[in-house]
């Protein structure tokens, strides 16, 4: 494969991981009976901390205040995967392909991490939502 190709894919690592990961849930509720709980419940809830913005809210009183309106949400999360990627692929495009696609993941891991922990120091979380 050419450097350019390989160049071009090292920025899909991440949106595609990022795709993929919408089918935890449904992985989860389908293999809920042979999965361990906790990756059960990391499946399915894990899309919600990677797109669920909307959801970020601190307690106030008796209910809770939303860190962004929904358009706000929409925005924060689509720069923030947007930044990823673009920073992602700058660095990782001088990577043998089989080390950027692999380690995409953990670079979202990451990322999400730093992104919550940063919510959590102004007193927000992600409010979860499931069964």
């Amino acid at each position: 494969m050419s450097d350019q190709s390989s160049s071009r894919l090292s920025y899909a690592a991440v949106p595609l991981w990022l795709a993929l990961s919408i089918a935890l849930p449904f992985i989860a509720i389908a293999a809920h009976r042979i999965l361990p709980r906790m990756i059960g419940n990391f499946a399915f809830f894990a899309p919600q901390y990677l797109f669920s913005f909307s959801q970020v809210v601190k307690p106030s009183g008796y209910g809770y205040s939303p860190l962004f309106p929904q358009p706000g949400a929409t925005i924060f999360g689509a720069s923030l995967w947007l930044v990823t990627t673009v920073v992602y692929g700058l660095i990782a495009k001088r990577w043998p392909r089989r080390r950027f696609f692999w380690l995409a993941p953990i670079a979202i891991i990451v990322v999400s991490v730093l992104v919550h922990a940063g919510f959590s120091g102004f007193g927000y979380t992600l409010q979860l939502d499931g069964p």
